[in-house]
This record gives structure tokens, C-alpha cells and sequence, in this order.
């Protein structure tokens, strides 16, 4: 299979993926962006270094209020 782009929630997109295109067992990574169009800030604290929330605490990993060339610098 060549290069697939699809525009789906992200379980939907799966699915398909191991129904459809017979990929089960044969996906080894699947890179699914941050949570794009939610016009909120996304953190990283000392005890979740590993994964990414909206929690009040923590650095800023991702903010989705960013537009146009700020965005694309990101």
C-alpha cells in the first residue's frame, strides 16, 4: 500500500484500516497529531512526562490557538 491520508476520529480510521485494508498485525506505528481545532493549551507536568493534557499545571507542550505563520513555525 502507498501512502494513505485520511480525515476521520481517529478510532474510526483504525478500524478501517484493520478491516478494510487487512493491516492487522502488519501495523508496527500509527502518529495521530495533537488534538487540533480545540482552541485550547496542552501541558506536560513532572508526573505525566509521557502524555499530553489540558491540566492547568504543567509547561505548555501545544497550544491550539496558534494561527497562520505562527502555526506553521510551531
Amino acid at each position: 500500500m502507498k501512502n494513505l491520508l485520511i480525515h476521520s476520529d481517529n478510532l474510526k480510521a483504525m478500524k478501517f484500516l484493520l478491516k478494510n485494508k487487512k493491516l492487522r498485525g502488519k501495523i508496527d506505528l500509527i502518529y495521530i497529531d495533537p488534538p487540533f481545532a480545540t482552541n485550547g493549551n496542552f501541558t506536560i507536568t513532572n508526573g505525566r512526562a509521557s502524555t499530553i493534557s489540558n491540566s492547568k499545571k504543567g509547561d505548555i507542550a501545544y497550544s491550539d490557538k496558534l494561527k497562520g505563520k505562527d502555526f506553521i513555525n510551531f
